[in-house]
């Protein structure tokens, strides 16, 4: 009769090292517990006798150890091995070999197998308690080998999840002084940002891009931070140098955001990073960096190559920055400024399609279509505070392309 099926065979209540005997002859584990009876403090037996059973058991009791006989009927205890180290949780479970064969070859395919230890029949009852207490030691390390680094993950998992919210309360604090000087523009950088993810979803952009993308969108006009006041509020058109100084807002932008704090190059930084980090493979946050400098540049470029500051056209113009031309342009049209009233919804898409193979790149067009459901909702959600006061209509600023854009 199995131990493991039809009920437990201990020496006393399960306060020691569970310890899971197998052996196809039921009287060789009464044997063991008569000689362990003076260790009945410190172990726990049950017994299985064939492999079968044990594996159940081992599944079901969680032993601390096995003691298995090596030739049994059917499957043998290096059977029971290859089975137990092909099991992660299994593979955990310490197992100690007995054997009455004089093979002397059988130690080394044991050991070999995954045991522990392979002692010879007939055994002091010293000599397998010694064994057993190594094996529980064995188990009990690896338990809290395996405890600890749970803990630790859990402690990287927290600090790396407290890194990431740093790093984007930095970035949308970055974005949001970007925009500071110019209030009629507060949520610009939340729309804009969530209306690039709403986007960037119908091409089929995975999450952990879609959430980099949103953060490297928010910062697509940091570069105004470097536009004086009177060209950057002015409320009527540009004259021609001063749109050449508002145009210069990409390549600031671009300059702000590619400091490669990652190798320690800048003086400026080396005096602030104590040690400078060694260069070595980017980071997320760099990541961020790398593509928000990307979108900073060329969010102004145009799929015809006719735009600002590069000149760049179709595929030379990253995706990221494709993706942000469409989100800016059409928040800027639905949304009023001091120089330009807002278009209807219907007129605002209208224009952004009209402009599929010339200004825009039309996979990102067709994808913005599908997603206006979502993009309309991100600006209703992101609406400003308190929306601008009716004023006497000026001149819209010319842009240079002649198509309503953001500035």
């Amino acid at each position: 009769m199995n131990a493991d099926l039809d009920g437990p065979q201990t020496l006393l209540s399960e306060t020691g090292a569970r310890i899971l005997f197998v052996d196809d002859e039921p009287g060789v584990f009464h044997g063991m517990q008569r000689a362990l009876r003076p260790y009945r403090t410190e172990f726990v037996l049950r017994s299985a006798q064939s492999v079968p059973h044990a594996l159940a058991a081992m599944r079901q009791w969680h032993p601390t150890a096995v003691v298995s006989d090596v030739a049994m009927p059917e499957k043998s205890g290096l059977d029971l091995l290859r089975i137990t180290s092909a099991d992660e949780t299994l593979s955990r479970i310490p197992v100690i070999m007995l054997t009455g064969s004089a093979e002397s070859d059988l130690k080394r395919k044991a050991l070999d197998s995954g045991a522990v230890d392979l002692l010879e029949k007939p055994i002091r009852a010293e000599d397998l308690v010694a064994r057993l207490r190594s094996a529980v030691r064995l188990r009990r390390y690896d338990d809290h080998i395996r405890t600890e680094n749970t803990r630790l993950e859990e402690q990287v998992r927290l600090r790396t999840r407290a890194l990431e919210s740093s790093h984007a309360e930095m970035i949308l604090r970055l974005a949001i002084a970007g925009e500071f000087r110019d209030r009629e523009t507060a949520g610009h950088v939340c729309r804009v940002a969530h209306a690039t993810a709403a986007i960037a979803e119908q091409l089929g952009v995975n999450q952990s891009t879609l959430h980099q993308l949103m953060q490297a969108a928010a910062l697509h006009d940091i570069g105004k931070i470097g536009i004086p006041d009177s060209i950057l509020l002015k409320p009527g058109p540009l004259e021609p140098h001063e749109r050449t100084v508002m145009e210069g807002h990409c390549r600031i932008g671009w300059e702000v955001l590619r400091l490669d704090v990652g190798t320690g190059a800048s003086p400026f930084v080396n005096t602030i990073l104590s040690p400078p980090p060694k260069a070595g493979p980017t980071t997320p946050a760099n990541d961020v960096m790398s593509m928000a400098a990307d979108i900073a540049l060329h969010h102004h470029e145009r799929w015809d190559g006719t735009g600002y500051p590069t000149g760049a056209r179709q595929s030379d113009i990253p995706i990221e920055a494709r993706i942000v031309a469409v989100a800016d342009v059409f928040e800027a049209l639905c949304h009023a400024r001091p120089y330009k009233p807002a278009f209807t919804v219907d007129r605002a898409v209208a224009t952004i399609e009209e402009g599929a193979g010339t200004h825009f790149d039309p996979t990102v067009v067709a994808a913005f279509l599908r997603a206006v459901p979502a993009v309309l909702q991100v600006f209703r959600r992101f609406a400003d505070a308190a929306p601008s006061a009716p004023t006497t209509h000026k001149p819209a600023r010319p842009a240079a392309d002649h198509t309503p854009t953001a500035a």
